[in-house]
């Protein structure tokens, strides 16, 4: 396993920024630092308390101010839980674990138990992150039955489309659980 910043200034400057960055979230929200076998995780929660969860996860290279264009739309329709991955410039831990491994797929079930989130729609962006949870939940999570929409095409009709969906799968599905 190797760290993600190549200085300890480097890591400063990226977390104050990001912190500063946190300070301007367009909706009330809490931060969350959940304790994972990694290191913590954390989290970013924020829309409707009791409406439908949702679980954004962002790309590589990235941390989840990468979804504040949606922010306010999600917020509408769903308790949201942007989860800063692991390994990544967040506010997560800097462990850097083999991506071919179980580890981010354990690191984020550890993070998702202790947030109580037991059902939820998955919205995720380049990395297999997300993807490599689902086959390590064995198909018993039901994620296999949602749909996803790619963030290169999440223009304004598009975008639309994409929320609907979402809406609508938690709406009628309540969700997948684990």
């Amino acid at each position: 396993m190797k760290g993600i910043y190549k200085s300890a200034e480097g890591e400063r400057l990226v977390r104050e920024r990001y912190l500063a960055f946190l300070d301007h979230w367009p909706v009330a929200h809490r931060r969350h630092r959940m304790p994972t076998s990694q290191g913590e995780t954390f989290v970013v929660a924020f829309g409707v308390a009791g409406a439908p969860a949702l679980v954004l996860l962002h790309g590589g290279a990235a941390n989840s101010a990468m979804w504040m264009d949606e922010i306010c739309a999600f917020a509408e329709h769903f308790r949201v839980f942007a989860i800063d991955m692991i390994g990544e410039p967040g506010l997560s831990a800097p462990s850097r674990p083999r991506l071919d491994s179980d580890a981010h797929a354990v690191s984020l079930d550890e993070a998702l138990r202790g947030l109580a989130v037991e059902r939820a729609s998955m919205v995720g962006v380049s990395r297999a992150d997300g993807w490599r949870w689902i086959t390590r939940r064995g198909g018993r999570s039901g994620w296999s039955e949602w749909r996803c929409c790619a963030r290169e095409e999440w223009d304004g009709r598009r975008r639309a489309s994409c929320l609907r969906l979402l809406c609508g799968c938690a709406a009628h599905r309540g969700g997948a659980s684990y």
